[in-house]
């Protein structure tokens, strides 16, 4: 049996459905593709804290927690732009909830924004120590602190 759409049906479902309602159908199941995608690209489902299970369990709850977060501000932005003729895109609302969210936390928490910005470059602003190979800095000084030369 073959399918095809013409104006009004899909030939071999004409007492089953519409060409419409196919098309509404494959709307709704092109949405949870996009939501999946938000969920495993913009909001990084892959990273969980493999350190022990507690940590595991722990990584799963923030992350799903993260996803209601994001689809629910989607949907709440939907609901607020609807008259105004604007859809929103919930890949764009998790990329802004992904980069803003040590914003998000610093609030949640109560942590200025400069103590947020002191932590963040001390935590990540520095060398790490190796035991397997020296840093750039370390390759350029020498052990008492003098630029190293040749």
């Amino acid at each position: 049996m073959t399918f095809y759409l013409n104006q009004k049906t899909l030939r071999g479902f004409e007492n089953i459905l519409t060409a419409d309602q196919i098309i509404k159908a494959y709307y709704f199941r092109w949405r949870i593709e996009i939501i999946f995608k938000a969920w495993k690209s913009m909001l990084a489902l892959k990273q969980l804290n493999f350190h022990s299970e507690h940590m595991l369990h722990i990584s799963i709850f923030l992350k799903l927690l993260l996803c209601a977060f994001t689809h629910g501000t989607a949907f709440n932005l939907e609901l607020t732009c609807r008259n105004q003729n604007q859809h929103v895109s919930i890949l764009r609302t998790a990329r802004v909830i992904t980069d803003s969210l040590p914003l998000l936390i610093a609030y949640f928490f109560k942590i200025s924004p400069e103590d947020l910005f002191k932590f963040r470059l001390q935590k990540h602003a520095f060398y790490e120590r190796r035991k397997d190979r020296k840093n750039f800095c370390e390759r350029l000084y020498i052990s008492d602190g003098r630029l190293f030369s040749h």
